[in-house]
C-alpha cells in the first residue's frame, strides 16, 4: 500500500473537483475507458477525487459529453515540486547528492572507541595501597620500611605507589629509579 501511494507521489497526481449536470455518467464513462480515479468523495455540488496527470489528459471528450467542469484543486508530487523549484537546480542537484552520499556513508562504521576512566582506575589503586597499608599496621606487620632507607640512597623499584612517594620526596634520596 506505501509503496503504491510512493509510485503515485513520485509520478505526481492531481486532486480535481468535479461539478456539472452529470458528473455520475463521468465517473460511469471513466471507469469504461479504464481512467484511475481514487479518494473519491462526495462533496457539496458535486464530487472531489484524485487522478493521474496522464489520465486528466485525456478527460476532455467525456467532460464535453457529460456536460461536466473539473477545475483542478492541487498538485502533489515530486513533478510539480521539481517544477515550482525549476529555476534553482543546482539546489536540487546537491540536495540528491547530498540524501544519495548520506545513504551512503551510513554503511560504514567510522570509529567506535571505548575508553575507561583512568583517573579513577588510579584513584582505586590508591585506595586499595592505602587499605593495605592500614591493615598491615593493625597486624603489626612491616614486610619493607622505606624509613630505614640511609639518606643519599638510591631508591630502584618496579612500581612505586603513591603514598610510597610522599614518604621519599620528604628524605633526602639521591635518585629513583623504576
Amino acid at each position: 500500500m506505501f509503496f503504491i501511494s510512493f509510485l503515485k507521489y513520485l509520478r505526481g497526481y492531481l486532486v480535481i473537483y468535479l461539478s456539472g449536470y452529470a458528473p455520475e455518467r463521468f465517473l460511469n464513462m471513466c471507469g469504461k475507458r479504464d481512467i484511475l480515479i481514487w479518494n473519491l468523495k462526495s462533496v457539496e455540488n458535486g464530487y472531489q477525487f484524485c487522478m493521474s496527470v496522464d489520465a486528466y489528459k485525456t478527460l476532455h471528450p467525456i467532460l464535453r459529453k457529460t456536460k461536466t467542469r473539473a477545475k483542478i484543486i492541487k498538485k502533489v508530487g515530486i513533478p510539480f515540486y521539481l517544477f515550482r523549484y525549476r529555476k534553482r537546480k543546482v539546489f536540487v542537484i546537491g540536495m540528491i547528492l547530498f540524501f544519495c552520499l548520506l545513504i551512503y556513508v551510513s554503511g560504514f562504521v567510522w570509529n567506535i572507541e571505548i575508553i575507561g576512566n583512568s583517573y579513577l582506575s588510579e584513584r582505586a589503586q590508591d585506595i586499595t595501597d592505602v587499605f593495605g597499608r592500614v591493615l598491615d599496621e593493625m597486624l603489626d606487620i612491616h614486610p619493607f620500611d622505606i624509613k630505614q632507607v640511609p639518606d643519599g640512597s638510591v631508591i630502584l623499584a618496579t612500581s612505586l605507589s603513591s603514598a610510597d612517594t610522599i614518604i621519599l620526596s620528604k628524605r633526602k634520596i639521591a635518585g629513583l629509579a623504576l
